[in-house]
């Protein structure tokens, strides 16, 4: 099988899942939910933000809600959030720090509705799936948590 031959059998075979030929690597399209603890680090951003926060640690948000970096990150596929840059010669992946973007803050006050779910490939934004519906954050939350409760919480 040549190399050609083995990406053209792979990309066929990522949305329900194939070992690549060459690497042997398990390659498929996930999809992933906006879940209600990453609607709770969104807020939590969000109370930081109207507080007068520029910036806010993944640390501090993981520790207040019990949201790991890596699920803050995926909040940027749908726009609610933005990476802090790195400054220059720093030798970091990134900075750690987010900060909600206009498209989350109206999210988070329950002014819009946003895809539920996302594509993800090896580490990379795909788009919005297609089996996707529009959901609130009161969607988001799911029915063990009030809404109303968490946004008149005073973050700490």
């Amino acid at each position: 099988m040549t190399l050609e031959e083995a990406k053209e059998l792979v990309e066929k075979g990522r949305k329900r899942g194939i070992t690549c030929p060459c690497c042997e690597q398990f390659c498929k399209d996930y999809s992933r939910r906006i879940y209600k603890t990453m609607a709770r680090g969104l807020i939590y951003i969000v109370k930081q933000h109207d507080r007068g926060a520029e910036w806010v640690s993944s640390l501090e948000v993981g520790r207040a809600v019990g949201l790991l970096g890596g699920d803050i990150a995926k909040l940027r596929y749908w726009g609610l959030v933005e990476k802090k840059p790195l400054r220059e010669h720093q030798d970091k992946k990134d900075s750690g720090f987010w900060r909600a973007t206009e498209k989350g803050i109206k999210f988070a006050y329950n002014e819009l509705k946003i895809p539920s779910h996302i594509l993800i490939y090896n580490d990379t934004f795909l788009g919005f799936d297609p089996d996707s519906k529009d959901i609130s954050i009161v969607d988001a939350l799911g029915k063990n948590f009030s809404y109303h409760e968490l946004m008149s919480e005073v973050p700490a």
